[in-house]
């Protein structure tokens, strides 16, 4: 089981992303939790991005915010599976 969360407001596009990044290294249950920590806007795909809607606009760190939340979960959850082995 795992908690997962963020500083921001993702779609639901990228929260399935996330429980399918952690699913793929054995956390099969786990738990996508929005607005954690404080908030750093919406965290949009890039292919939502291009669509130039309302979360897109409101995307404070552009295209790539979401590739790169993906890139530091899959960072995160790689070191902590790591320190329970």
């Amino acid at each position: 089981f795992a908690l997962l969360s963020e500083p921001g407001e993702a779609l639901v596009s990228l929260g399935r992303t996330w429980r399918d990044l952690a699913a793929s290294r054995g956390l099969a249950d786990a738990l996508v939790l929005g607005l954690t920590n404080g908030s750093c806007g919406y965290l949009v795909p890039e292919a939502d991005y291009r669509q130039d809607g309302y979360e897109a606009e409101a995307t404070m760190y552009g295209p790539t915010t979401a590739a790169d939340a993906t890139a530091a979960l899959a960072t995160a959850l790689d070191a902590a599976l790591e320190r329970l082995r």
